[in-house]
């Protein structure tokens, strides 16, 4: 019978599984849920007629709804919130870092 290659694309997500079995050895892994109150922005720049603000933690993302620009400035009064699986050091007790980011975009540039 012949010989199955594993494709590199395959390999890499592999690759990738595997060093975060390795990472997150001798961790406790917990769940955890985070809000963010987005009450509004401003000094937004001149042209921006609806914009949304985006949280993101590597491929997740909440977005709120598309709010109204006066006077450089818009208001939502919304709350998102993200579930979040953090891994605990049994040694320290400390948390490993999870980055995220919080980002003001043009609402209309969106959906071109």
């Amino acid at each position: 019978k012949g010989v199955t290659w594993a494709s590199p694309g395959r390999m890499n997500a592999a690759r990738a599984r595997l060093a975060n079995v390795r990472k997150h050895v001798g961790k406790q892994q917990q769940k955890w849920q985070f809000e963010c109150d987005v009450c509004d922005a401003r000094g937004l720049p001149d042209g921006v007629r609806r914009a949304v603000i985006v949280w993101d933690r590597g491929r997740k993302a909440m977005m709120t709804h598309a709010a109204d620009v006066r006077d450089g400035s818009a208001r939502w009064d919304a709350r998102l919130s993200q579930s979040v699986t953090l891994f605990r050091s049994a040694k320290t007790g400390a948390l490993d870092a999870k980055l995220c980011r919080l980002q003001v975009y043009d609402a209309d540039l969106m959906n071109a």
